[in-house]
């Protein structure tokens, strides 16, 4: 089963992927960890959340064949005890992500990631989770301007003024503001 969650930056997902490895391994189901291998920001191969609780993960790149690699820390009996937990699953390439979704026929697997870059357009291989997932879940959290408007935007700030387009997708962040629509498009009309 390939399930997919999503929401901005802050809403929480990598404290979740935590919660769920500690709990896994609490009862005793093997699970593996992964986080994309450029975010660094906590040390190298650690997941941790901004609220200051982390757990260990093993790293993938573009070309990491990851259902191999996920075979390799895993007991081939029981697969579908295991879980694969994929962090930052927004920089999975498509083919990453369908490769993936092949393999969630064999056991659970779990991606928690962005939705969309911070030039409003969807990350490729989360685009492809979201179309091939099983189960999609949002986590919500709420942009500044107002207690019911959902951040669903991520809005790009250097040197205190928005960037249309960026080109450079940084991991992080500093540079960042999870906006709702209203604010992403009033931001960008400067």
């Amino acid at each position: 089963m390939l399930e997919v969650v999503h929401g901005v930056m802050g809403s929480g997902k990598s404290l979740e992927a935590i919660v769920l490895a500690h709990n896994l391994h609490n009862m005793g189901r093997p699970s593996l960890l992964l986080s994309y291998y450029k975010d660094t920001r906590f040390g190298s191969k650690v997941v941790a959340s901004r609220l200051g609780v982390s757990w260990p993960c093993q790293v993938y790149n573009e070309k990491t064949n990851i259902p191999e690699l996920f075979a390799q820390h895993q007991n081939p009996q029981n697969l579908e005890r295991q879980t694969l937990i994929v962090e930052e699953a927004q920089f999975l390439t498509p083919e990453q992500a369908e490769s993936i979704h092949r393999a969630s026929v064999n056991y659970r697997v779990v991606c928690y990631g962005l939705r969309m870059a911070a030039n409003g357009k969807p990350f490729p291989g989360m685009a492809t989770l979201l179309s091939l997932a099983d189960s999609v879940r949002e986590i919500t959290t709420y942009c500044a301007c107002s207690q019911d408007k959902k951040a669903s935007m991520h809005l790009y700030v250097e040197n205190g003024k928005p960037v249309r387009n960026p080109d450079l997708i940084r991991i992080g962040d500093g540079e960042y503001r999870s906006v709702c629509s209203a604010c992403y498009y009033r931001a960008l009309e400067y």
